[in-house]
């Protein structure tokens, strides 16, 4: 009997404990407080280019997601713009160009900044002008989350480098020679085979728009194919996030009848007829220092 009665105790006991434990959770959350609004980068230079495009405007959604819980009303919130120094500069590929602010109104014109209601995501509409100052500098629009009645910016998180979390929105814009996608690494060193490298070469606009013309003919060739990849990697191969080996794990032999074996075989025969042109490279096995490993691998 008495065993009995210390084990209901004990029983009671963890229930009287379990009850305060969810009371005090409970209490943890203010219904109140502001919910988060937040980018989540995916680029290290988030690009926009009228280099691949004979039109005059670019339309392009700057996607915002809220940490909290979604209303039964449309919320409005605030952004800053911070200044740019003269002396900035970014690097795309191989390249480095100074930084300009955008203006706004004449280089780029901003929508709506509401947050529909039951959303927890939304896009801030972008319509952007070309300019002829876009040739030779890089024009960043530049804006930043601010707290208002509604929202809290959330604090930049990198733990996940993949999709790091900031309150701080940069798109960067260029025309003139198409810059170096981040899928294609151009770094140099012991890393620069990575990416398409390793079956492209070194990257240079004229290959790059060579291989955009292979792509482009899918549409005709192989129109499933090239929607699917319209949707996931755009018309110009130019969604952020693309990942640097996504031919090699998504349809890689497609890539490789359609893109790489055509590039291959145009520059063996190229580069052989013309050994001046700077551009040259040596195509081999894609090891150390020789470039263009024959596609037929992806083809196995």
């Amino acid at each position: 009997m008495k065993k009995t009665i210390l084990i209901r105790s004990g029983i009671a006991a963890a229930f009287i404990l379990t009850i305060v434990s969810c009371k005090d959770t409970w209490l943890m959350y203010d219904p109140s407080q502001k919910d988060h609004l937040y980018f989540e980068i995916t680029s290290l230079t988030p690009l926009v280019s009228f280099s691949l495009t004979t039109d005059q405007e670019i339309q392009y959604q700057a996607k915002v997601l809220m940490m909290g819980m979604p209303v039964d009303y449309d919320r409005t919130f605030t952004v800053s713009f911070p200044e740019i120094g003269d002396d900035e500069k970014v690097t795309v590929g191989t390249e480095t160009m100074p930084v300009v602010k955008a203006r706004p109104d004449t280089d780029y014109e901003i929508g709506s900044l509401t947050l529909p209601a039951g959303e927890v995501e939304c896009s801030i509409p972008l319509t952007i002008h070309r300019q002829e100052v876009m040739k030779d500098k890089y024009v960043c629009i530049r804006f930043r989350i601010t707290e208002d009645e509604e929202f809290l910016p959330l604090p930049a998180d990198s733990s996940n480098l993949k999709k790091i979390k900031s309150p701080l929105f940069n798109l960067y814009i260029n025309d003139g020679e198409p810059a170096c996608p981040d899928w294609w690494d151009a770094t140099a060193g012991s890393t620069h085979l990575f990416g398409w490298t390793l079956y492209l070469g070194r990257f240079y606009p004229e290959k790059f728009r060579r291989m955009l013309d292979l792509y482009h003919n899918l549409e005709e060739k192989n129109p499933i194919f090239y929607q699917t990849c319209v949707d996931r990697y755009g018309e110009n191969l130019d969604k952020e996030g693309i990942t640097k080996n996504f031919f090699v794990s998504e349809n890689p032999s497609a890539w490789a009848s359609y893109i790489l074996s055509p590039m291959y075989e145009y520059y063996k025969v190229y580069y052989a007829e013309h050994p001046d042109d700077p551009n040259v490279e040596t195509m081999g096995s894609g090891t150390s220092g020789n470039y263009w490993r024959d596609p037929i691998y992806l083809l196995r």
